[in-house]
């Protein structure tokens, strides 16, 4: 699934194309916004968006072989929650709608 099926799936919930474009879009910017100041995104039930601090460290450069150092930065985490866990390995979704 990617974000034209995601708006089409609003859509058919019934909000307009241009209403469920624009959510998603905001959706995703303020979780990224978030994210890129260090902050944690948490939704119940859902999973927990978190920025992770990797250390600085040494590797190989697989074609030539030189060993570099590759510098301290942040990656993005998501964590699903028990529930999203367990819906995805039963097979099933629950909705309060």
């Amino acid at each position: 699934m990617n974000k034209p099926d995601v708006v089409n799936k609003l859509y058919e919930r019934g909000y307009t194309k241009k209403d469920a474009a624009e959510i998603v879009k905001d959706f995703t910017e303020i979780i990224m916004e978030a994210m890129a100041g260090g902050e944690e995104v948490q939704f119940v039930g859902f999973g927990t968006f978190r920025p992770i601090e990797v250390s600085e460290r040494r590797m190989r450069n697989v074609i030539t072989h030189e060993m570099v150092t590759v510098p301290a930065h942040r990656v993005p985490r998501f964590v699903p929650s028990k529930l999203m866990r367990d819906a995805v390995k039963n097979g099933y979704v629950i909705t309060d709608r």
